[in-house]
């Protein structure tokens, strides 16, 4: 980065650790000013009035002004300095259309911001502070300006992201970094997070994958499941969660409940079923044992939990379909279960 020293009496404080702050309100902090001791001020008060050798004033102390590697344009009408001391050399009509907060910061800046000269040779820009770290204003900026985003490698990183770009108004970024969080992995890592998050900002898909998610696991029995302070959920919250999971699992049982078993004359690949059971029912010999466990099943059926199922009732009532038929009712009921359980609403 470019460096830049201006003579101030300030000492500014820099942070390397990224930190969200709470608004996009971009509050100047004031200024320490150092204040001269009784005893000196007294000395200079009593300097004697004949010409002598010039009192030294002290040397100003130097405060290091940096600029952003990735937005430094040379066209630039609008400086962003960071509260670490970062100046974003950017476009105030980019900015205004992109965001509708910045829009309004730049028409209506802080007091405290102004224009300051950095160079006697150039013309100077205005200067808007605001109350963001460099690694977020360049986090946020690629999201306005057509550069490579930075990888939101968890569900943490999302989460600072989404607060970030929420803020100051990035429509898009919001929807593209749900979409992010609307993975198998990130929901994974943690469906409770990933669910209060979703609720929060608004992101109906992700919400659903979440709920899906918690719906295979036993948390009723955990009391602090949901009540991380992180998580911003309430007890009302876990409640309204385990209601829908309740209706969730009654509708999966009752697409069992509904199905008809195709009637047995012949098998699915069109051979005489070598099964007398099935034959002398007429349909699977197994499938009313099968339903009574699937009653009986406390948590989500899966795809796994089907086969499972299937396989312990052909054994149990000792069904004799060949290997490739057996192959071809899990392919099939697979196929069913997976269509019409998506189409089950998970509220």
């Amino acid at each position: 980065m470019t460096t830049i020293s201006l003579d101030t009496s300030d000492e500014v404080a820099k942070s390397n650790k990224r930190k969200l702050t709470a608004g996009p309100e971009n509050r100047n902090r004031p200024l320490e000013k150092s204040v001269a001791s009784t005893d000196a001020k007294q000395r200079v008060d009593n300097l004697p009035s004949n010409p002598g050798s010039p009192v030294a004033e002290p040397d100003p102390k130097e405060i290091n002004l940096t600029v952003s590697e990735n937005f430094a344009y040379d066209d630039a009408d609008l400086i962003l300095r960071s509260n670490d001391d970062v100046d974003f050399k950017v476009h105030k009509i980019i900015l205004s259309v992109a965001s509708a907060p910045m829009k309004d910061l730049i028409e209506n800046p802080p007091a405290l911001s102004k224009r300051r000269r950095t160079d006697a040779a150039e013309s100077p820009l205005p200067i808007v502070s605001v109350d963001d770290t460099e690694e977020d204003l360049d986090y946020l900026l690629r999201y306005i300006y057509p550069l490579s985003r930075l990888s939101n490698d968890s569900v943490e990183d999302l989460e600072l992201g989404l607060r970030l770009v929420v803020r100051w108004g990035l429509e898009a970024a919001r929807e593209e970094l749900g979409s992010q969080l609307n993975n198998t992995s990130r929901i994974e890592e943690d469906p409770a997070k990933v669910y209060a998050l979703a609720k929060e900002f608004g992101l109906e898909d992700t919400r659903n994958s979440a709920l899906k998610r918690l719906y295979e696991i036993s948390f009723e029995g955990d009391q602090d499941y949901f009540m991380d302070e992180t998580l911003g959920l309430t007890s009302r919250d876990l409640q309204e969660v385990i209601s829908w999971k309740r209706k969730y699992l009654t509708a999966v049982v009752s697409i069992f409940e509904k199905y008809k078993p195709p009637v047995i004359g012949f098998s699915a690949t069109g051979n005489k079923p070598p099964c007398k059971g099935c034959s002398a029912a007429r349909q699977w010999c197994w499938w009313s044992h099968f339903k009574s466990k699937v009653r009986r099943f406390l948590d989500l059926i899966n795809e796994d939990d089907l086969e499972e199922l299937v396989l312990k009732s052909m054994e149990i009532k000792e069904c004799r379909v060949s290997h490739s038929e057996i192959f071809n009712i899990l392919h099939m009921l697979r196929t069913e279960f997976r269509e019409k359980v998506t189409a089950v609403p998970v509220t």
